[in-house]
């Protein structure tokens, strides 16, 4: 019998995608107590809840968003069932606080040492509790999910605050609430309400995007919009029940945004100040525009072959066709051997690493031309043309040499840098490094990529990284980036890749300023509190923002408390950092913390988390992910260092394991269901709990439409009564030390065609015994059902090594629920057969 135990539940999440680590969601006693377990059943009943309410508010202050969701939920059944109640928040966003409140008590969360929750989960691994998979990440996004056991006919109410500052991009600041709760809620709103220490200006609120590949543009009709000052407006977005089912009779599922700028005619540079505070918001309108020498770095592999090599082409023949006329360009090619392109020459290396095949085959590769200014080129109508051809007819697709690729782009930087080194106005330069997939010639290992491309970027270049689909290691690509200037994005493959791949350009087409450096006077600021003061580049459109803490509690208005400098058109420049105070409204009584001081926190957590990822030395970094740690738990911020404990009523010892999903589902905001798990528990024989969110992979994203999981309850499966868990020691979360998180793998099972969810509708619908179409991700494929069991090649899949075969040879229990955890696994057939890369290590 098992004797009751008060529970926490440790709810690790993985808030930055770029970390490949698989963290865990933990369901855990509080002690470790052994009991015997009596399984109820093992095939449990799943019945639709109720959302009662759904209430999201997002307050804006100085572009620092706060955004409660509050969701009420009934079980409807004569039965006790497991409420799933999960969310999916933006990438940036630290999730701050998280409630409960059952039968009128509220059960609130803590932020502990992801390393103390870790203890936890193989506490409750090794008591044999029940292990699955929780679904994160949505384009750009991370998913949270918790879920809780409710009596028959009983209510609980979760509320979950996370918190975010609003980055400027294109002009604009852009609030995006996922909306998805699977069903029509007869109680619905959103409120954003923005205030800002100037004029609200072009603010819009277009209809629900729906999906990732259509942008929508036309004004919501249902969003009201309240003005309750030029500095201060609300949105209000209630739809109705009936107006639910006018858009869509199953609910509603999309994006609801908000986007507005500010008026800086008064206030270029905004200064704010409070409870000895500031943040400096920077973001120059009428500054002329630099030259620019962007190197493109282009991944021309055979994974890029198909689709997206098209899209490449496409978006490619756009962004030359944008090239001013007083800027250059150059282009490199990467595949088995480098390539890099002039009108008048081809510059061919890393032919060394070639077969005597291919070196017999190719007689061109070998020729004795040199890097030199030639392949610096001018953005003449003449060179765009000859360059647009090159990329469109380009055809010879190989292996992935990186090191190659960035070796010969840094070599022209370092060129064209040189040519104008007397210049008072000398281009940008800019490297734009696209790759979809691992390296597999010259250098293999990625960290020794960073290593090396460090001292090769001499003239300090900004390096940014696109990661192109589902088999671009993301996490190499921002270390990389972060460590020479830049930042990495993700580009996914859908129909809209393209227009991604030309709307990441606009962002850094128009440089302003390079070499920014903010200087406050030490009487005034306390530079040892600053966030970052050195910008390599900025670019029209965005803002920089700095923050710290101030010296003087007497600072006057048109003080100048320093200076800012850079290069511009017009060559280097200074500009006074002159105070123009802006008033802030007196702080209520109520109020713990200022939104200047969470912005501060916030700002120097994110920044020591890139740090991290760019020191060498194993001392450094730990010493700054140990001060990110102490700020993080200080101001109770879930981080990829710190974990939510929450204490839950009324539970079976459980324990949930997390894994990332690729983009794929449409579950952006709702409650899941259970599910059978990968790994069955130790007692009992019996699967564990799956609360599958079906989430997706992860800046301006959405997940794309998919068929929704429907939002269930699970009854209880064994017969145990544990009462109410009682709050943490007051001590919980402290940490001395930090450790690098280890890393836990799940070996998938194999399962059987029929037990694929996602495919039963196309398989009954079919009439052709041979082959069946399968539309998967935007695109039809085929699924061979008489094709003999043979290997297309080695792939490679969440870091291990398989062999790609056909999906009823090797279907997979980890993509059974959803077509989203197939993604991930899936390779390419000739024929476009549905095919899976099959780890070597499954049973």
């Amino acid at each position: 019998m098992v004797k009751p135990l008060p529970l926490r539940v440790c709810v690790l999440l993985l808030l930055a995608v770029h970390f490949s680590t698989q963290d865990m969601v933990t369901l855990a006693p509080s002690e470790a107590e052994a009991g015997d377990v009596t399984p109820v059943s093992t095939t449990p009943l799943k019945v639709k809840p109720t959302i009662r309410s759904l209430h999201i508010t997002s307050d804006i202050k100085y572009r620092y968003a706060t955004t409660l969701i509050s969701s009420r939920m009934v079980n409807p059944t004569d039965q006790a069932g497991e409420a799933v109640f999960y969310v999916t928040l933006p990438e940036s966003a630290f999730i701050s606080e998280f409630l409960m409140e059952v039968k009128d008590n509220v059960y609130k969360a803590y932020v502990k040492e992801k390393e103390e929750a870790k203890a936890v989960y193989d506490q409750a691994v090794q008591a044999g509790q029940f292990a699955g998979h929780v679904a994160l990440d949505a384009r750009d996004s991370n998913q949270f999910s918790v879920s809780v056991n409710i009596e028959a006919h009983g209510k609980v109410t979760f509320n979950l605050t996370y918190e975010q500052l609003l980055s400027r991009n294109l002009g604009v600041y852009t609030n995006t609430i996922n909306i998805n709760p699977q069903q029509i809620v007869e109680d619905m709103s959103v409120t954003v309400s923005v205030e800002e220490p100037s004029a609200i200006k072009d603010l819009e609120v277009p209809e629900l995007q729906i999906s990732n590949e259509v942008v929508v543009d036309k004004p919501n009709s249902l969003a009201k919009i309240e003005e309750k000052s030029p500095n201060h407006k609300v949105v209000v977005w209630a739809p109705t029940p009936e107006e639910q089912k006018s858009q869509n009779s199953t609910g509603l599922s999309g994006q609801f945004v908000v986007k507005y700028d500010v008026d800086r005619e008064a206030n270029p540079q905004q200064i704010l100040v409070d409870e000895g505070y500031f943040v400096h918001f920077f973001a120059p309108e009428n500054l002329p525009q630099m030259k620019k020498h962007i190197v493109f770095v282009l991944d021309y592999s055979g994974s890029m072959g198909g689709r997206k090599l098209e899209q490449l082409k496409d978006a490619m023949d756009k962004i030359l066709s944008d090239l001013g006329p007083k800027d250059h360009f150059s282009i490199v090619v990467f595949q088995s051997f480098i390539e890099a392109w002039s009108p008048n020459a081809m510059y061919r290396s890393s032919i060394e690493h070639l077969s005597r095949w291919e070196l017999e085959t190719r007689p061109d590769i070998i020729n004795n031309v040199t890097l030199d200014k030639t392949f610096v080129i001018e953005a003449t109508p003449d060179n765009i043309a000859s360059a647009r051809s090159f990329l469109g007819n380009y055809s010879d697709l190989g292996a992935t040499n990186i090191m190659g690729g960035l070796r010969t782009g840094l070599e022209l930087v370092s060129i064209g840098s040189d040519l104008w080194i007397n210049e008072s106005d000398p281009p940008q330069p800019v490297v734009v490094f696209l790759t979809d997939g691992q390296p597999n010639v010259e250098e293999y290992n990625t960290d020794a990529i960073i290593n090396k491309t460090k001292p090769l970027n001499t003239k300090d270049c900004p390096i940014f990284s696109l990661a192109f689909g589902y088999g671009a290691d993301f996490n190499f690509l921002r270390k990389l980036s972060l460590s020479n200037y830049g930042f990495a994005r993700n580009i996914y493959e859908a129909a809209d890749a393209s227009d991604q791949l030309k709307n990441f350009y606009k962002t850094i087409s128009s440089p302003l300023l390079s070499n920014v450096t903010f200087t406050y006077l030490p009487g005034q600021v306390d530079n040892s509190s600053r966030t970052k003061i050195d910008f390599p580049v900025f670019f029209k459109g965005s803002e920089l923002v700095v923050a710290g803490k101030i010296n003087n509690d007497e600072i006057k208005d048109k003080e100048t408390i320093g200076e800012l400098s850079g290069l511009t058109a017009n060559g280097f420049q200074k500009f006074p950092i002159v105070i123009d105070i802006i008033p802030i409204p007196l702080k209520p009584e109520n109020r713990t913390l200022g939104h200047l001081e969470k912005t501060w926190a916030y700002l120097t957590i994110q920044q020591l988390l890139d740090k991290s990822d760019s020191l060498d030395d194993s001392n450094e970094r730990n010493q700054t992910k140990k001060e990110a740690l102490k700020l993080a738990l200080q101001y109770s911020f879930v981080t990829p260092l710190t974990s939510l404990v929450v204490v839950k009523p009324n539970e079976t010892e459980a324990a949930v394991d997390t894994t990332q999903v690729k983009p794929g589902s449409n579950d952006m905001y709702g409650i899941g269901y259970g599910q059978q798990a990968a790994i069955a528990s130790s007692f009992g024989g019996s699967g564990g709990g799956f609360a599958s969110g079906g989430g997706a992979y992860p800046m301006a994203g959405f997940p794309a439409p998919m068929a929704p999981s429907p939002a269930m309850f699970r009854p209880q499966l064994l017969s145990t009564h544990i009462p109410a868990a009682q709050p943490l020691p007051a001590n919980a979360g402290d940490s001395d030390v930090f450790e690098e998180s280890a890393q836990m793998d799940l070996v998938p099972v194999k399962i059987t065609l029929d037990d694929v969810e996602w495919l039963h509708p196309q398989l009954e619908n079919s009439t052709d015994s041979d082959s069946v179409p399968v539309t998967v991700d935007g695109k039809q494929y085929n699924l061979g059902l008489n094709q003999t069991d043979q290997s297309f090649g080695v792939c490679q899949v969440n870091g291990k090594v398989g062999e790609c075969h056909h999906i009823q040879y090797c279907a997979l229990d980890v993509f059974q629920i959803e077509v989203s955890f197939y993604l991930p696994y899936q390779c390419p057939i000739t024929g476009d057969f549905l095919g899976v890369c099959c780890p070597q290590d499954i049973s």
